[in-house]
């Protein structure tokens, strides 16, 4: 089987008549033997091709473009056969996995038709291939030269077999997890922990400012505008006088312990004269802007989706864990990948 392997990552790089010609019989899709078994059902080595071959001619084809050094080294070295052969032993134990899920959900009393997967399957590909003008000779060559060396046919088993998987899975899990509910009030708890992520633009303040070049300067007039009683008509009669509306972004940028100040005072004379970027400035909070907030309302349907999920998503794993993982450990497998 490595044998097999290491000619079929090779091939992505040859042409049609190679793969037609000297090499023509490195696969019999007739004559299969079996690399594992899983509960007395079987896993042939054309199911486990199907699935790692692709891989291996598209990651072949990759490594090559980008380093060829590195693809030669990986073809034909001790250490780059071993890394390939620890790749396939990866894949085989996921679809084992795999196996084992449509195994359990069949003692579930879950049911699937593979001949009416496969022949829906056959009509989705045949129509394919007939819409793109392509002869069957044509397709056959095509998925071989995509890793699928049993041609159109193996093709069509490795989605089968996917499609049976994701199936029973589904079913599994909608089994498992449809008793999953989220109430209002677990809703509300959320949006209230969690009122940031429901809030629109950002905290924003408008400020009467004055800067200065000094700080002497600048302390001077605000001893005179604090004792003030009109701070705001003070202000507004000095040089360099503006008022600007600034998001919580924008002040941090020019000084980041002011907005805490800010939003603590919410409306009036700032105590002290504070840098605000290189200028030594007055001032005077005229508003603060608290950020919208969606209403709850608003965000219920999103709030009880999340929650819906993370739930089912909880009950799944536990119900993996608890039955999933002992059935897998209690039941009867046995790999014989082969030598070379």
């Amino acid at each position: 089987m490595k044998k097999i392997i290491t000619i079929l990552v090779v091939s992505a790089l040859l042409t049609a008549s190679v793969i037609f010609g000297a090499n023509e019989n490195i696969f019999d899709y007739e004559n299969t033997t079996v690399v594992a078994t899983v509960n007395e059902q079987k896993i042939t080595s054309d199911e486990l091709l199907g699935l790692v071959l692709p891989n291996f001619v598209n990651i072949s084809k990759s490594i090559s473009e980008i380093d060829p050094t590195f693809s030669d080294i990986l073809q034909t070295s001790k250490e780059g056969e071993e890394l390939l052969k620890a790749y396939e032993e990866k894949i085989l134990s996921d679809y084992i996995d795999k196996v084992l899920m449509i195994q359990y959900g069949k003692d579930l009393g879950l049911s699937l038709n593979r001949s009416v997967i496969r022949e829906k399957v056959d009509e989705s590909i045949t129509k394919t291939i007939n819409e793109a003008g392509i002869t069957q000779d044509d397709a056959e060559l095509y998925y071989i030269l995509k890793g699928y060396v049993g041609g159109l046919e193996m093709y069509m088993d490795v989605v089968t077999n996917r499609l049976l998987y994701e199936d029973m899975e589904k079913s599994i899990r909608t089994a498992i997890t449809n008793v999953a509910s989220v109430t209002e009030e677990e809703a509300y708890e959320y949006y209230k922990t969690n009122i940031n992520n429901y809030t629109t633009g950002s905290d924003s303040a408008i400020l009467n400012v004055v800067e200065f070049d000094s700080f002497a300067e600048a302390y001077s007039a605000w001893k005179a505008i604090n004792n003030d009683a009109t701070p705001t008509n003070l202000l507004s009669q000095m040089d360099n006088f503006s008022t600007v509306k600034l998001t919580r972004e924008e002040i941090n940028s020019k000084n980041p312990d002011l907005f805490q100040k800010i939003k603590d005072l919410k409306q009036g004379l700032i105590q002290s004269v504070v840098s605000f970027g290189n200028k030594f400035t007055i001032i005077y909070v005229q508003d603060f802007v608290l950020a919208g907030v969606n209403d709850f309302e608003d965000s219920k349907k999103e709030i009880v989706g999340l929650l819906l999920k993370e739930k089912r998503n909880l009950l799944w794993d536990a119900w993996y864990d608890t039955y999933f993982i002992p059935f897998k450990e209690n039941s009867k497998i046995s790999i014989n990948l082969g030598g070379e």
